[in-house]
């Protein structure tokens, strides 16, 4: 601003000098006089005020500079004989009358306000000739008492009324005591024959209703905008604007009580008054809506969370430590600082203080070397996942070495890793868990690493580069205990069997060959194991090799080459889950041997050839949660077998045979557990879904079936705790076709 000033104070002395140079010598001149500033009696300063203005005289425009309420300049020149008014006007049409609550202009040096008679003045007139600064000036929200004369017949009545009205007064002070009410004195006339003018001080850019800023002010509360009535301490009284002794003035007379009285009876009326109900709803007229009396309180939490979340990035009051807040707190914080895409280098360091155990920024598409550089100050994680983050480095796993806690590392899917990472990962001395798939790690990096004997009980080397090789330097992981190979370069399991103390492996999607089975005849500890989707290998003759382990979980082999009678070599294992979806070679005589696992917990049967005579065997499973027989030949028959499953909480029969008899014989009513249901492209209708009686039952699928859509509302009042009814694409229903389901 100074150098702005100083710019404008160079410019006009460049002005002046011209004006000079251009104007003639005059032989006398008269100097112009401006109100509130001196004359100097110095002579030359004479001369000087002489030669300025016979040069205005010669000019025809003026510079105004005018500085508007936001801090901007206006600059333009004006004609010498325009009046300040035309320069008002035009200052409200240039900005777009954001000039509410100014009324005039103000010169700022010397100061002085220009009155309404000076605002038709030219600028000549007023001394703003060759140019002038003038700033805006605040609008007088003083209300003007009315200066017309009353009529002479109504003189000696208002005179009268004074008298009253001012003894009234006397009174009222008497009563309320030094220290009572606010005194509100004697009204205006507000039925004054010209009171519609208000002028250039009064109305100018207000554009609104009301005196000053306060909007709705001096209107009735009848006329206030909709919204407004009900805020006012006192709707509906207001005070004595007639003389006493006049008509009608002892029917108000409550209205010359304290303020404080009526506060109190305005609160208790509030209190006792109950909210219309029609005024929660929204209207119905279509003109506006209701007013809302209510609205639903946030939780604290969701609320301090939003000032967190806010201030943490604020560059202007910025939340430099959370220190204090417990880790399932900053956990929530940082899980929506994720969704947000709002976590930084700066805002991590926040939460320094919180001794954070465990950081997930697994997807998070601004992971990259900038923040795990911050991340290496969190010395006390435990747990870090960096999942699908492609753009961190092998040198941006670096300040990682400081971690000496770490023991759950997850970067797997950050494809710009290589061998080079394996040495930063070695010298972290507590790791347990490592998860490298989809990186370019290769044979030589990793038996370099294990060379360095770490203590792994996990290692995920999924989709990479690896081969069988590795085997005879894993016994260098004497506590290894899962193994996942999946999508490797693996083609054999010689050497496997000296990994002891192994429980989980994973070769699925691998080339190995079915006599490599061979080498897990005999081990001790494997309980889970994967050898889905492998070509070479034997299906029926897979799972006779391994019919020793002791398993309790197994991905079966090839469905091509995997049948009925192949299942026979399961019978012996503790399995939860059997999967056989696709497995078109099994049918009722494999549910022989699958109803001899009675520990089964999910069985997935879509796409197989089973009928109703194979689901009879099933009668055992009593254990199963989870049952799903799409694309089955099960009808009603085969179907009412389920009653036996009590536990069962997902169940699908989507395309199968059944029907309304179905439902009709109450078989899925003895699942009480039920929450998922899944109808779709069967032939039930109307008659047996309303027969359907589930308390827990939360999600029910009817696609392509013969209900109507009238059957949802009988469906929500059977099953209470229903939230979602799909009925897409439902079949035409005919008379005689109803009457059969």
């Amino acid at each position: 601003d100074h150098e702005r000033i100083l710019k404008e104070i160079a410019e006009d002395r460049d002005k002046v000098k011209s004006l000079r140079q251009q104007a003639p010598p005059a032989e006398t001149t008269t100097p112009v006089t401006t109100s509130g500033r001196a004359t100097s009696v110095d002579t030359d300063a004479k001369e000087q005020a002489g030669e300025q203005a016979s040069s205005a005289s010669v000019e025809t425009h003026c510079l105004i500079q005018i500085r508007l309420p936001d801090g901007k300049t206006l600059r333009k020149k004006y004609k010498v004989d325009a009046t300040l008014m035309e320069v008002w006007a035009q200052v409200v049409q240039e900005t777009r009358g954001c000039v509410s609550g100014y009324s005039g202009f103000m010169q700022p040096f010397p100061r002085h306000e220009f009155s309404r008679d000076e605002m038709m003045k030219t600028l000549k007139e007023l001394g703003l000739t060759p140019s002038g600064s003038l700033v805006l000036k605040k609008e007088d929200v003083q209300v003007q008492v009315m200066s017309e004369e009353p009529a002479s017949g109504e003189r000696e009545e208002d005179a009268a009324g004074e008298k009253e009205m001012m003894r009234g007064e006397d009174q009222d002070e008497d009563e309320a005591g030094h220290g009572g009410a606010h005194n509100w004195g004697r009204g205006n006339r507000l039925e004054g024959p010209n009171d519609g003018g208000g002028g250039f001080f009064g109305g100018m850019g207000g554009g609104g209703v009301g005196i000053g800023p306060f909007p709705g002010m001096g209107l009735p509360p009848g006329l206030l905008p909709q919204g407004m009535r009900d805020r006012q301490a006192f709707a509906g009284v207001g005070q004595r604007l007639v003389p006493a002794g006049a008509p009608g003035a002892e029917e108000n007379a409550h209205q010359n009580r304290p303020a404080a009285s009526l506060a109190a009876e305005a609160a208790q009326q509030r209190f006792v008054q109950q909210p219309p109900p029609a005024a929660l709803e929204p209207s119905t007229s279509g003109s506006s809506p209701a007013l809302l009396l209510h609205y639903e309180v946030q939780p604290l939490l969701q609320l301090c969370m939003g000032l967190v979340m806010r201030r943490i990035n604020d560059p202007r009051n910025p939340l430099l430590s959370l220190g204090g807040i417990p880790e399932d707190l900053a956990q929530k914080i940082i899980e929506h600082l994720l969704k947000e895409k709002q976590l930084k280098p700066k805002t991590l360091n926040a939460f320094i203080a919180c001794y954070l155990q465990k950081l997930v920024l697994d997807c998070y598409c601004y992971t990259t070397n900038e923040l795990l550089n911050a991340i290496r100050h969190h010395v006390h994680l435990q747990c870090l996942s960096l999942n699908s983050c492609p753009l961190i480095t092998d040198h941006g796993l670096r300040p990682l070495m400081s971690l000496k806690k770490l023991r759950v590392l997850n970067v797997g899917s950050c494809r710009q890793l290589t061998n080079n990472c394996l040495p930063i990962i070695a010298a972290l001395p507590k790791l347990t868990s490592l998860n490298i798939e989809d990186t370019g790690v290769t044979d030589s990096g990793l038996i370099d690493y294990l060379g360095t004997k770490p203590v792994l009980q996990c290692l995920n080397l999924n989709r990479t580069a690896v081969t069988q090789a590795i085997f005879s330097h894993l016994k260098n992981l004497e506590n290894l205990r899962s193994l996942y190979l999946e999508q490797t370069n693996v083609c054999s399991l010689q050497g496997i069997e000296e990994l002891t103390q192994l429980e989980t492996l994973d070769v699925a999607h691998t080339d190995i060959p079915t006599d490599s089975l061979l080498s897990l005849v005999n081990h001790p500890r494997l309980t889970q194991l994967s050898i889905g989707n492998t070509e070479y290998v034997a299906g029926d003759l897979a799972l006779e090799y391994i019919r020793g382990l002791k398993l309790t979980a197994l991905n079966l082999p090839s469905r091509h080459s995997t049948t009925s009678a192949g299942l026979a070599h399961i019978t012996g294992f503790s399995l939860h889950s059997l999967d056989l979806t696709n497995y078109i070679n099994v049918g009722d005589e494999g549910m022989v041997h699958v109803s001899k696992i009675v520990s089964l917990h999910k069985l997935l049967l879509s796409n197989t050839r089973v009928t109703d005579e194979g689901m009879m065997h099933l009668k055992t499973l009593v254990n199963l949660e989870v049952l799903c027989l799409d694309r089955t030949q099960v009808s009603d028959a085969g179907a009412s077998v389920i009653r036996a499953f009590t536990n069962l909480s997902e169940l699908s029969l989507s395309s199968s045979g059944v029907t309304s008899r179905f439902l009709i014989h109450g078989a899925l009513n003895s699942c009480q557990a039920l929450t998922k249901l899944n109808l779709s492209r069967t032939n039930v209708a109307d008659k047996g879904i309303v027969l359907l009686k589930l308390p827990h039952l939360q999600l029910l699928n009817l696609d392509c079936t013969r209900v109507h859509p009238q059957v949802v509302d009988q469906i929500r009042a059977n099953c209470p705790a229903v939230k979602t009814v799909t009925i897409a694409n439902l079949a035409p229903v005919l008379e005689e076709d109803e009457e059969e389901n």
